[in-house]
């Protein structure tokens, strides 16, 4: 899996940040994506995931379940759209999070205005998406610069949900 560099719609740069959204511990409970758009050589879709809605652990949701972009699929050939047959990328940091999997994601409500038909919500990339494992937010696949940068995953990553609402 490679990397791409998102739109940014904002971002979340600290603590005091994120304390201003949604933060939820949730269960990744399946993907989608969109039909393959693109020029001669590379066709491209947006990734989306349902997320069920454990626990809220800062602000306010009545959903029970949450969709978010996460990350996006490339082929090479024209109507092609077996996942197993595409690339995968993801912003630098951000986690490629499978169903099955539990996450923590700081959220933020996507406007109609923002063009986005697929996600209702956009989780900040690689400052607000974070894979749970072993009952801790975990580091990968962000690397040591990634993680000594000043920046909510510094302050976040090994930290348990509990620890994060506590913060927040």
């Amino acid at each position: 899996m490679r990397a791409y560099h998102g739109r940014v719609i904002d971002n979340v740069t600290s603590v005091d940040d994120a304390s201003e959204h949604i933060t939820i511990l949730g269960t990744v409970q399946s993907e989608s994506h969109g039909s393959p758009s693109g020029e001669i050589d590379s066709f491209m879709t947006v990734r989306s995931i349902v997320v069920s809605v454990d626990e809220v652990l800062n602000g306010s949701l009545a959903d029970s379940s949450v969709t978010v972009e996460n990350g996006v699929y490339e082929w090479r050939n024209s109507g092609d759209t077996d996942t197993a047959n595409a690339e995968r990328y993801t912003e630098p940091g951000q986690p490629w999070l499978k169903p099955g999997e539990s996450a923590v994601l700081v959220l933020k409500k996507v406007s109609a205005s923002t063009g986005n038909q697929q996600a209702e919500f956009h989780s900040f990339g690689e400052a607000g998406t974070y894979r749970v494992t072993d009952g801790k937010l975990a580091a990968t696949p962000r690397t040591p610069d990634l993680l000594s940068a000043p920046g909510l995953p510094h302050e976040l990553v090994g930290d348990t949900p509990e620890q994060v609402e506590a913060k927040l």
